[in-house]
C-alpha cells in the first residue's frame, strides 16, 4: 500500500492538476511543468475517439467480476500523474490553462538563466538603465551575478552571491562590501531578485487568472497581470506581463503601484544554458587593484541588541566608531539627538533630524532596516555612489548607499524620493 506521505503527495498533485488554489506550491509547480510539456506535444483527437476511450473507464456494474490489483509503487503513481498531465490539454480547452502551463515550462529552473533587460520609468521617477543577471539554482547551491548599468551602458553596481560569499562592488567609487551572505547589507538579498525571476516566482505561486492575446508592433503576445507580494501584508507591486506568443518567455514586465506605472522592464534576452556550457568567469567578480574593500563578518546568527543609549557629538567624534552624518542641519531640520546601538555583531549609530532619521553601520545591519523578502530594489544614480531604494520587512521605505567605510540609510516617510535622494547625498564621514 502507499504510505501516508505518498498518498498526501498524490492528493496534492491531483489538486494542482485540477487547478485548486489550495494545492501546495511544490505540487503546483510540478503540475505546471508537466502541463507545459503536454502543451508542446498537443495533438487533436476526434471527439468520438475520446468518447470510446472514456467508455472503458466508467464504473463497473454491480456483480461484475473484479480482478485483484497489486499495490502501485511510487514510480507507477508518478507515471499516472504524467499521463494525466498529457491528457490535460485534451480535457480543458481554456487558453488560460495552456498559457499558464507553457509559461511555467518555458523557464527551466535546472538550467543557468541568463537575462538581459532594460529598465525605464515613464514618469521619470527612476533613471533608465540596463540589468544583466546570471542565476544558477542547480546542485542545491544558488549563485547569482548581477550587473546594473546607467543609460549609456556604463556599470554602476556589480553584485556576486555564491554559497558562503557575497560581494557588492560600486564601480565608480572603487568601493566594495563583502561578507559570507547577502545579509551583510540591508538591501542585499532583495537586490538579487531579477525581475524575470520575480515574475517566475509569482507565476508559480499565483497562476494566471486571465490571459489576452493581443497584437503588438513586434508580433502577438499574451498579456496578463500577476501580483508581486510586498512586505508585512502590505499591498505589493502589481506587474503586467507580456509573453511572446511563440516562446512563452516575457517580452515586457510593467511594475505598477497605486500611482501608476513605476517601471517598464524590456527583456532583450532570456537564455538558458547547461552548467558546463557557461562562459568563463561568469561567477567571478574581479576588483580593481585600488578598490577599498570593507569586510563584514556576519555569522548568520540572529542579531540581538545588547545596549543602546544617547551620545553627544563630542563623545562620538572621540570614539573609534566608524560613522557618517548629514551635518548639524539637514533640509532645515537641526540635529536633535544621536543614539548608539550595540548589537551582538557590531555597532550602529542613529541620527534624528526632524522627520528624517539617518542610520550608519559597518559590521552589523540594524534589524529595523532589513529588506522584505520580495522587496524590489530601485537604484537611482546620484554622484559616484548609487542610492538603493527598498522596502523593509515592516513596510517602511529606505534609501541606502555605501560610503568608503560605512553604509548609510535614510528613513523619511513624509518625504518624496527626490527629497530623500538629496538628503542622503549629503552624508559624509563624521
Amino acid at each position: 500500500m502507499l504510505s501516508a506521505d505518498e498518498r498526501r503527495a498524490a492528493e496534492q498533485l491531483a489538486l494542482a492538476l485540477d487547478g485548486d488554489p489550495g494545492a501546495a506550491d511544490e505540487a503546483r509547480e510540478l503540475a505546471l511543468l508537466l502541463s507545459g510539456a503536454a502543451g508542446a506535444a498537443r495533438i487533436d483527437i476526434p471527439g468520438e475517439e475520446i468518447e470510446r476511450a472514456l467508455a472503458g473507464t466508467r464504473l463497473r456494474r454491480p456483480g461484475a467480476k473484479r480482478t485483484r490489483r497489486r499495490a502501485w509503487p511510487l514510480a507507477a503513481a508518478a507515471a499516472v500523474a504524467v499521463v494525466a498531465a498529457l491528457a490535460l490539454p485534451l480535457l480543458r480547452s481554456s487558453p488560460t490553462v495552456d498559457v499558464e502551463a507553457r509559461a511555467a515550462g518555458a523557464i527551466d529552473r535546472r538550467a543557468v538563466i541568463h537575462v538581459v533587460s532594460r529598465i525605464t520609468s515613464p514618469t521619470g521617477v527612476l533613471p533608465s538603465g540596463g540589468l544583466t543577471t546570471w542565476i544558477d539554482h542547480g546542485g542545491g547551491r544558488e549563485r547569482v551575478r548581477l550587473t546594473r548599468t546607467d543609460a549609456d551602458g556604463i556599470p554602476l553596481v556589480d553584485v556576486l552571491s555564491t554559497p558562503g560569499r557575497y560581494l557588492r562592488y560600486q564601480v565608480r567609487t572603487r568601493t566594495a562590501v563583502t561578507g559570507p551572505s547577502c545579509r551583510v547589507v540591508a538591501s542585499g538579498c532583495a537586490e538579487l531578485l531579477d525581475p524575470v525571476e520575480l515574475y517566475r516566482q509569482a507565476l508559480l505561486r499565483n497562476g494566471i487568472g486571465n490571459a489576452r492575446k493581443v497584437t503588438t508592433g513586434d508580433g502577438p503576445v499574451y498579456r496578463f497581470s500577476l501580483p508581486l507580494p510586498g512586505s508585512a501584508g502590505r499591498p505589493g507591486i502589481h506587474q503586467v506581463v507580456s509573453l511572446d506568443a511563440e516562446s512563452f518567455l516575457p517580452r515586457t514586465i510593467e511594475w505598477r503601484d497605486r500611482t501608476g506605472t513605476v517601471a517598464v522592464i524590456s527583456v532583450a534576452l532570456v537564455e538558458q544554458l547547461a552548467p558546463d556550457a557557461l562562459p568563463a568567469g561568469v561567477f567571478r567578480l574581479p576588483l580593481a587593484a585600488d578598490t577599498h574593500v570593507r569586510q563584514v563578518d556576519a555569522s548568520g546568527a540572529e542579531v540581538r541588541l545588547l545596549d543602546h543609549g544617547r551620545i553627544t557629538l563630542a563623545r562620538l567624534r572621540s570614539s573609534n566608531i566608524a560613522t557618517a552624518w548629514l551635518g548639524q542641519e539637514a533640509d532645515g531640520w537641526r540635529l536633535q539627538r544621536i543614539d548608539v546601538f550595540k548589537y551582538t555583531a557590531g555597532i550602529a549609530v542613529r541620527y534624528r533630524y526632524g522627520d528624517a532619521t539617518l542610520w550608519t553601520y559597518d559590521q552589523v545591519v540594524p534589524p529595523v532596516l532589513r529588506a522584505g523578502h520580495l522587496s524590489p530594489v530601485k537604484i537611482l544614480e546620484d554622484g559616484p555612489s548609487p542610492v538603493h531604494f527598498y522596502q523593509t520587512a515592516a513596510g517602511g521605505a529606505v534609501a541606502e548607499r555605501d560610503l568608503r567605510d560605512v553604509t548609510v540609510a535614510v528613513v523619511a516617510p513624509a518625504l518624496t524620493k527626490i527629497d530623500v535622494l538629496q538628503l542622503i547625498s549629503r552624508a559624509r564621514p563624521l
